[in-house]
């Protein structure tokens, strides 16, 4: 498409959209397309813009040894989403290879994405087929990608079998990630070793403001670190971040939230980590360090199983450090995103933030996604 708008429905093989000097999507169902990069809709170049868009049911080249954006693949140039959905793309390969980005991948370029969803992009592989790696089964960003997330929820993205998994939900690879006001979401993997069941941070940057890390799992029959995030040779940074539930599991595993390698480097402010688990007997099920570093000040650190909830070379400020039951209003419920994160009335960590952050209606910020200037969503 060359600076063109389309409506209405598209099917295709090979990439059913193919965007090289910019354009536009508006309005719009995408499905059938089949490749090995950019299944669904691929931009080459310019700058294009999608709107209401729906991508769904593409998927990669059954024949093929890689597979990166089933869903979306933005190669050049740069995206703007609005409104769009990224769902129940299917990933494919026949032989031992990568599967990169399995919902959106984004190579050296840039993604600005709003009020948008990336889920249920599901890998199979056929019964004759070796064990690929994966990076990323909801998005991942390489080669120096930029990209820019409000309001966007990576959920449910999985794998059934792989030998390695980096990120299951969202991968950055030498790359920057601004996400803010969203949720990473039940998106797991199997396999023999993994890093990162919410998120993986590799020689890279992140910066998450008021956005939910619940309910990721890495499961692997060898190591699982980071059942909701991972930081590796990369640094992330988190304001009024939640990391709850996530699960690291395998024969050795650590740290439940988080985990930290190869020199990584995390500081998080008014965040909480919560009911968090790593399989391992001793293991930490809160946040692990081998030799990365982390700072940890105005949060909350509670029910983090099975041993201590924090082990390695992390600073924490144990005068703004709570160990407290957060007392969020609903974690019931079992299907990812169905955690109601509000703090309950009486709650210790209202107005237990950094004070010279505010909230949203001036007074001084909770601890917790929802409070600080942007707590509001």
């Amino acid at each position: 498409i060359n600076g063109i708008d389309l409506y209405y429905e598209i099917h295709g093989s090979g990439p059913a959209v193919l965007m090289f000097a910019g354009g536009a999507l508006r309005d719009l169902t995408v499905r059938g397309g089949e490749a090995e990069v950019g299944a669904g809709v691929r931009v080459d170049g310019g700058d294009a813009a999608l709107e209401r868009v729906t991508i769904t049911g593409n998927r990669c080249l059954s024949a093929g040894n890689v597979c990166a954006g089933a869903g979306l693949a933005v190669l050049g140039g740069s995206a703007t989403l609005s409104s769009v959905t990224v769902a129940a793309n299917e990933g494919a390969v026949n032989q031992s290879g990568r599967v990169v980005g399995l919902g959106v991948y984004v190579n050296g370029a840039g993604l600005v994405a709003n009020s948008s969803t990336v889920s249920d992009n599901v890998l199979y592989l056929p019964d004759d087929a070796e064990v690929p790696d994966a990076f990323g089964l909801g998005i991942a960003l390489a080669a120096g990608a930029t990209a820019t997330l409000q309001g966007v929820d990576v959920l449910r993205n999985s794998i059934d079998t792989v030998s390695t998994l980096a990120g299951a939900g969202v991968y950055v690879d030498a790359s920057t990630l601004d996400m803010s006001q969203g949720w990473i979401a039940g998106n797991y993997g199997y396999c023999r070793q993994g890093n990162g069941g919410g998120l993986l941070v590799y020689a890279g940057s992140a910066t998450l403001t008021n956005v939910v890390v619940v309910q990721n799992r890495v499961s692997c029959s060898a190591t699982a670190t980071g059942g909701g995030a991972a930081v590796d040779a990369g640094v992330l940074s988190g304001s009024n971040l939640v990391l709850a539930g996530n699960v690291a599991e395998a024969t050795t595993a650590e740290g439940g939230a988080l985990h930290l390698a190869g020199g990584g480097a995390v500081a998080l402010v008014n965040s909480v980590l919560y009911a968090n688990t790593a399989s391992s007997l001793g293991a930490s099920g809160g946040a692990a360090s081998g030799t990365g570093t982390l700072s940890l000040s105005y949060a909350d650190v509670y029910a983090n199983a099975p041993s201590a909830s924090l082990y390695g070379s992390i600073e924490v400020d144990g005068s703004t450090v709570l160990e407290v039951d957060p007392l969020f209003v609903d974690t019931d419920g079992t299907a990812p995103g169905e955690w109601d994160l509000h703090l309950s009335p009486g709650s210790p960590l209202v107005d237990a933030g950094d004070p010279a952050v505010l909230d949203a209606d001036g007074s001084r910020s909770d601890v917790g996604v929802f409070g600080g200037p942007e707590g509001s969503w």
